[in-house]
Order: structure tokens, then C-alpha cells, then sequence
């Protein structure tokens, strides 16, 4: 099942934004405002658990638009919190020639970074559409499925 929706902001879209997302202010022209899609959204995700790549930035968002959970025992995953325990990054020293720090290759690690791409790429899931919601999602559910299985090996 999949819950997805362009969204009207009621404001002119950032450049920026729409270098990353590629969503511009045509597209949701004739979109629903987010007030009316918060109770299909609150309705779709009713008890079950929630999933997402820094998850409380998303919810902090929702929130402010009437999403109302946690529901009694709903459970919550942020796999950008769970990436650390499975992966590890490279430490960052100080590089007095630059003025400012810089990766320590000295050492191996796993990822560059623990982004949404960077972690997927790791385990190779493809991002067909990175920064759209439904991609991000799949994306995600299909990250938080490896990082479970590490995790219990």
C-alpha cells in the first residue's frame, strides 16, 4: 500500500528546493493543501510502526499540520539513528593548512557519510528518484530491512 501526493505549500517554491526534489510550483499548482491530506495521511498511517531516514525532522513537519500520533504502542524507527550501530564513517581531523577539518583516511570505514544515497548505495538499493517521497520510502523501508538483518546476525 502507498500514500503519495504532490502537496500545494501556498508559496513559491525555493530554486533550490527544486534543484533537489525537481518539483516546481506548476506541479502543485492544482494540488491538495496539506490540511486536506492530513487525515487521509493520519487515517493510512493509523497504528502501524513508522519508519524513516532522520525521522523526527519529518514528524516535527507533520506535526505543525495536524498529524496526530503516536498512537498507544506505536513504535518508531529512524534508521539514520540505527546506521551508526551497523556502519562506521571516517573521523574528521583538523587540517591547519585549510583552516577547517577534513576526512581521516588513515583508518577503514564503511561509508563516507550516513545519508539517505550514500547508506543505500552501500547496500545497493537503487534511488531511482532521489528526494521524492514515494522513492525515499521505498528507499528507506528497503534500508531499515538490511540494517534489521545486521543487526540480529
Amino acid at each position: 500500500m502507498l500514500f503519495t501526493t504532490l502537496v500545494n505549500p501556498e508559496t513559491t517554491i525555493p530554486s533550490e528546493a527544486t534543484k533537489v526534489n525537481h518539483i516546481t510550483d506548476k506541479m502543485v499548482k492544482d494540488a491538495p493543501k496539506i490540511w486536506q491530506i492530513m487525515p487521509a495521511l493520519q487515517d493510512f498511517i493509523g497504528t502501524m510502526p513508522l519508519v524513516g531516514h532522520n525521522l523526527p525532522f519529518d514528524l516535527k513537519f507533520l506535526y505543525k499540520y495536524g498529524l496526530d500520533i503516536p498512537q498507544p504502542k506505536q513504535k518508531f524507527y529512524d534508521t539514520l539513528q540505527i546506521v551508526p550501530t551497523v556502519l562506521s564513517k571516517p573521523k574528521s581531523i583538523w587540517d591547519s593548512e585549510l583552516h577547517e577539518r577534513v576526512i581521516d583516511y588513515g583508518y577503514a570505514f564503511d561509508v563516507e557519510d550516513y545519508k539517505l544515497g550514500t547508506v543505500c548505495a552501500y547496500y545497493g538499493i537503487h534511488m531511482s528518484t532521489a528526494h521524492r517521497s514515494s522513492a525515499d520510502c521505498l528507499a528507506t523501508g528497503l534500508l531499515f530491512a538490511r540494517l534489521a538483518r545486521a543487526k540480529t546476525l
